[in-house]
């Protein structure tokens, strides 16, 4: 008896950690324009552009790591070459409001991988965090 009451408490207290709220529909839509936008940016050559609509307010104030993204997406996309094209191959939700995205970036010279950290604010989706990186064989793990 004093089990099950124990048992039941803690599912009690549980179900606020437990509980799952999904993104909608319309809110991954706002996510698959802002992520379409900003290649679309970077694929013109407007990386900063891109970058200046894309990042968090947060992200924007740390103007030398901003400028280290940019520089880095610019030797990506002169690397690899152009025109690319991407495809979401991952996303984890964690609550109504924060996305994690994992996109495979692809040219003719050789595919990329880009991680994006989603988070909707009240003015809307902005980018919370932004990796890039080669794709390694970790991407083919279960």
């Amino acid at each position: 008896m004093l089990r099950t009451i124990l048992f039941s408490l803690a599912m009690l207290f549980a179900m606020p950690v437990l509980a799952h709220a999904d993104v909608s529909a319309e809110d991954e839509k706002a996510i698959d324009t802002k992520v379409g936008s900003f290649f679309a940016s970077v694929q013109k050559g407007d990386t900063k552009g891109a970058y200046d609509d894309f990042m968090s307010p947060t992200m924007g104030e740390q103007q030398q790591a901003v400028r280290n993204l940019i520089a880095i997406t610019d030797q990506v996309v002169s690397f690899f070459g152009g025109p690319f094209t991407y495809e979401k191959v991952q996303e984890t939700e964690l609550g109504s409001r924060l996305v994690f995205r994992k996109y495979l970036l692809q040219s003719d010279k050789a595919p990329y991988v880009a991680t994006m950290i989603m988070y909707r604010t009240s003015t809307g989706w902005v980018c919370q965090g932004l990796y890039l990186r080669d794709l390694t064989q970790d991407d083919f793990q279960p």
